[in-house]
C-alpha cells in the first residue's frame, strides 16, 4: 500500500467516523425529546390531579388522554428513533443516504395531536 493510498483510507476512516458519531447525536436528542414529550405528560396530569382543577368529569377525561397520549408518543418516538438509527448506520456504511420523510411526518402529526389536546385542556380550565 503506497504513502497516497493510506492517506486517503485513513480521511475515508476519519469521514465515516464522523458520521457515525452524528449519527449518535441525533439518536441521542431523539431520546432526549421523547423522555421530554413523557415527562411532560406526567407532570400535566399529576398537576391536574393535585390541584383538582375543578373536578369536572370531561377535564379529568381530557388530562387522562393527554397522560396516555404522551407516553405513547414518546414510546413511538424511541421505536421510530430506534429503527432510523440502525438504518443510517447501515445506509453511513454503505455510503448512501434515504431520507426518513415518513417517520418525520408521522411524529409531528402526533406531536401536534398532543399539542392540540393541550391547549383544548388550557382553555378549557381557563373558561370554567
Amino acid at each position: 500500500m503506497t504513502e497516497d493510498n493510506k492517506t486517503n483510507g485513513d480521511k475515508h476512516s476519519v469521514k465515516l467516523a464522523q458520521q457515525h458519531l452524528a449519527n449518535e447525536r441525533t439518536y441521542l436528542a431523539w431520546i432526549r425529546t421523547a423522555i421530554a414529550i413523557m415527562g411532560i405528560g406526567f407532570l400535566v396530569t399529576n398537576l391536574h390531579f393535585t390541584f383538582d382543577v375543578e373536578g369536572i368529569q370531561q377535564v379529568d377525561y381530557v388530562i387522562n388522554f393527554v397522560g396516555i397520549a404522551s407516553i405513547i408518543t414518546g414510546i413511538i418516538i424511541l421505536i421510530f428513533s430506534t429503527k432510523d438509527y440502525f438504518n443510517k448506520m447501515t445506509q453511513i456504511e454503505q455510503g448512501i443516504f434515504i431520507p426518513s420523510k415518513v417517520s418525520i411526518y408521522i411524529l409531528t402529526a402526533f406531536i401536534f395531536v398532543i399539542l392540540f389536546v393541550f391547549s383544548f385542556y388550557f382553555i378549557f380550565v381557563m373558561v370554567l
